[in-house]
């Protein structure tokens, strides 16, 4: 399955990749994804997380539990995130270009 995360949700510059397996009635999450870049959008990477793992969980036949709310231009979930997903995998692995920057003098 995709997420598409880029502009307006329509653009495939960002977003996410997944895959679900079962081995040995196990059931394991790969995902892979490239959020928003720069150091001032934080709120919009911390936005396509909670997009990624809310469509995520849906497609493993979990329940559309959050509810979007519009803030500072982006859509942020109000509730739960992760948990959600953790019901659905026994084990999720999520990595990617996940753009996080710490912001240091050098």
């Amino acid at each position: 399955w995709q997420v598409v995360c880029g502009i307006a949700n329509l653009v495939q510059n960002k977003g996410a990749l997944g895959v679900s397996l079962e081995i040995m009635n196990r059931r394991l999450v790969f995902i892979t994804a490239h959020l928003a870049a720069h150091q001032e959008k934080l709120l919009d990477r911390n936005a396509d997380y909670h997009r990624i793992v809310k469509e995520t969980n849906v497609v493993l036949g979990g329940s559309e539990k959050e509810s979007l709310v519009k803030k500072g231009g982006a859509h942020h979930p109000q509730v739960a995130g992760p948990q959600a997903l953790t019901t659905e995998a026994e084990y999720v692995f999520f990595g990617g270009d996940l753009n996080y920057r710490l912001a240091l003098n050098r």
